[in-house]
């Protein structure tokens, strides 16, 4: 009996200390779990909703992952850059690109401020069809396009 406490106990202690390392807190207070490349290519993601930023008025993000590329677009010029998930961190391997279309105001400061979001190596949680990524004080939540 004093065994199979022990194991208990054991096993109790070497349980799941993702937490603590993490430097975005729990992932798990959303119900998601570390992203993977896997979990996101070949499929596109359109914007839910932010906090820490608000998105202009009817506007969508989107980002689209390709075989270690992922395309994005604010709502006026589209961008794109090498990239990789690490540990659920997305980070991009390459310079971003993308179209220098004359934008207005609003939509050129959405597009610098995803182009700055997505190059500070957000972390990158999924829960079914939604992929949420955090950076600093700010998430960006999208789901999964059919």
């Amino acid at each position: 009996m004093a065994l199979v406490l022990f194991a208990v106990l054991l096993a109790a202690a070497c349980g799941d200390d993702s937490g603590g390392d993490d430097a975005s807190g729990d992932d798990s207070s959303d119900g998601g779990t570390a992203a993977t490349a896997e979990d996101v290519d070949g499929q596109t993601f359109a914007s839910t909703g932010s906090t820490g930023h608000e998105l202009v008025a009817d506007t969508v993000v989107s980002l689209t992952f390709t075989d270690g590329t992922v395309s994005f677009s604010a709502g006026c010029n589209s961008m794109n850059a090498g990239y990789e998930m690490t540990d659920g961190t997305l980070g991009l391997t390459s310079e971003v690109a993308g179209t220098m279309m004359a934008c207005p105001p609003d939509l050129q400061e959405q597009d610098d401020w995803l182009s700055g979001f997505m190059a500070d190596g957000p972390t990158a949680t999924i829960d079914g069809d939604v992929l949420r990524l955090a950076a600093g004080d700010e998430t960006l939540e999208l789901a999964a396009a059919s």
